[in-house]
């Protein structure tokens, strides 16, 4: 099932907070309402693509897209970019490597509705670092290519209060909101 409009997104609630439900550490930041509040910030409404991935009739997780266009190509995207690098796919626990595949083949068969896919920002600790493997990638024939980015470490001497009052104004009130989402705080609306 793909949900390519925001108004669709309801649908998909109490799938989503099932499997939501059963994670071991639950961020907000993997919570429906997000990913709703991301749409309606960053996306138009009939640019949202979230494939529910299902393996014997059970769903296992979700994957959520959107499209944006970059020099008349339809681009099919992750939601994670420079501004908020950390919006990932919604998987259950142990089914990680059946999301892959079937996310991928979700992906190619949608295909007539991209023209490109881009998937941005994911880390090595993440469940599914760079979402697809390369033995996969190389088993599905689509042209692709990986490009890995150097994380960076900020060396503190004092406390991280201290550093902040170091940084530009604009850069300590963009942390300020990320902080206020990751504690689940209502300043999102």
């Amino acid at each position: 099932m793909i949900i390519s409009h925001i108004d669709q997104i309801d649908e998909i609630r109490e799938q989503w907070d099932e499997v939501y439900g059963v994670l071991g550490s639950r961020s907000p930041l993997l919570s429906l309402d997000y990913v709703k509040l991301w749409y309606k910030s960053f996306s138009g409404p009939d640019k949202v693509r979230i494939y529910q991935i299902r393996h014997d009739n059970e769903t296992i997780g979700f994957l959520p897209l959107y499209i944006e266009r970059k020099k008349g190509f339809r681009v099919l995207s992750g939601l994670s970019y420079v501004h908020l690098p950390y919006c990932l796919a919604l998987v259950k626990v142990g089914f990680e490597e059946r999301f892959q595949r079937e996310s991928l083949y979700a992906i190619r068969e949608d295909e007539g509705s991209w023209d490109m896919f881009r998937y941005r920002f994911t880390y090595s600790c993440d469940p599914l670092p760079g979402l697809f493997t390369e033995e996969l990638l190389v088993e599905s024939g689509m042209r692709w290519h990986r490009t890995t980015e150097p994380t960076y470490i900020v060396h503190m001497k004092g406390s991280f209060s201290d550093y902040l009052g170091t940084l530009s104004l604009k850069v300590s009130r963009i942390l300020d909101i990320r902080e206020n989402v990751s504690q689940g705080s209502d300043h999102t609306d």
